[in-house]
């Protein structure tokens, strides 16, 4: 399949409450992202810059990250990525 294949699944996003009716992981495609995103009552990314998160010490170690030079820290609005 080619990204042009209508039939190639397309990332989501979905609420808590959803989870229990999605039936696969590449359940929407292309031709159904549009009207399943015009269907919603509610912006789905409302609230995602004010979110604020942040990767630990503990958390870099557990994985053998070291923490990132500051020239590669990028915030956007709130939202910081690359620094702890």
């Amino acid at each position: 399949m080619t990204v042009s294949d209508k039939r190639v699944g397309v990332s989501m996003p979905i609420a808590w409450d959803e989870l229990t009716d999605i039936g696969r992981a590449d359940q929407w495609t292309i031709k159904t992202a549009a009207p399943r995103m015009h269907s919603r009552s509610a912006d789905p990314w409302d609230g995602f810059h004010r979110t604020r998160q942040g990767i630990t010490v503990a958390m870099r170690r557990a994985v053998g990250l070291r923490r990132p030079p500051l020239e590669h820290t990028v915030s956007y609005g709130s939202l910081t990525c690359g620094a702890a």
